[in-house]
């Protein structure tokens, strides 16, 4: 039988056990981050390297494949409801920055990153409780005893936290450049996650303000960061559009690429579809292409002359 299928008090079976309870608990709940997940799955696959417990390691093998698929599937399901219970996690935006705790993570350009909106970015606290309530006592002896479960939680925050610095400094350089958003997208945007929240949760908005106040907020603080954090994400566009604007590809270009992947363009019968049937196809890969890579440049650049303070 597979080491997965059993309970006993090793690192190694405490790891495995931490991701398929905790991969069962995520479908039920859909609250832990994307983030979380992809790392915590990573690390128990280096963990199952290490340890070397494995009886059946083509049996092992073949079901952590399928647990991957689930997994990035439930990523993509993530990235799409994340927004919509942040406020039932108490998540702050970059407005909080400065209110929240005296503690400090990072410093950008002179901004303060703090503690409290690296926590609240990361679902932390949120983390802890699922751990400590629902999952079973060797998961949380591992994740916060052992090195391997220190250094889990430590990269995981990392990550996050460099995420935040990447928006901070996009935000920063959207409104050096005077970068503006549509209001009324804003607008129309905030409306919008109030609709899926209430949809998605069964909620009225009266039940949502009364479930922000137990936590000490409401529903129009809830709606003044989320509309701040619409209104950069808009400013933020406009500065992508405008930095690769004037990205362009030649037919040169068009056709060498042509050239070089003719055998990608066949007909059902093997004949190669001809450049006037496939260019535009090519000119819009190229041009993607082109403008990321523009861009990655472009904030590389930015990143690299940026006054960054890491203090996590």
């Amino acid at each position: 039988m597979c080491v997965c299928h059993h309970q006993n008090n090793t690192s190694y079976d405490s790891a495995h056990l931490l991701a398929y309870q905790f991969h069962s608990m995520l479908i039920l709940h859909e609250k832990a981050p994307p983030h979380f997940m992809f790392i915590l799955y990573e690390t128990t696959l280096l963990l199952e390297k290490k340890r070397k417990m494995v009886h059946d390691q083509c049996n092992l093998e073949s079901n952590w494949r399928l647990h991957v698929k689930k997994v990035s599937l439930l990523l993509l399901v993530g990235l799409l409801i994340s927004s919509v219970f942040a406020f039932a996690q108490g998540t702050a935006t970059p407005a909080d920055t400065q209110t929240k705790s005296s503690t400090i993570a990072a410093i950008v350009n002179g901004e303060q990153i703090t503690m409290a909106t690296l926590e609240n970015a990361s679902s932390i606290s949120h983390i802890f409780q699922i751990v400590f309530s629902q999952l079973p006592q060797a998961f949380g002896q591992t994740l916060l005893s052992t090195p391997e479960g220190k250094a889990f939680l430590d990269r995981y925050q990392r990550d996050v936290l460099d995420q935040i610095i990447n928006s901070r400094l996009m935000v920063q350089k959207a409104k050096a450049l005077g970068m503006k958003a549509d209001e009324s997208k804003v607008s129309e945007q905030v409306q919008t996650r109030l609709t899926q929240i209430m949809q998605q949760n069964k909620m009225t908005m009266d039940q949502i303000d009364a479930t922000l106040k137990k936590q000490g907020s409401s529903l129009e603080d809830y709606k003044t960061r989320l509309a701040q954090s619409i209104r950069e994400q808009l400013m933020v566009q406009a500065l992508q559009k405008s930095i690769v604007s004037d990205v362009t590809v030649s037919g040169d270009d068009i056709q060498a690429y042509y050239n070089a992947h003719k055998a990608d363009y066949k007909n059902d019968d093997g004949t190669i579809k001809p450049l006037s049937d496939v260019s535009t196809s090519i000119h819009d890969t190229l041009l993607n292409k082109a403008k990321g890579d523009r861009w990655n440049k472009w904030f590389k650049d930015v990143k690299s002359a940026a006054d960054i303070k890491v203090l996590f």
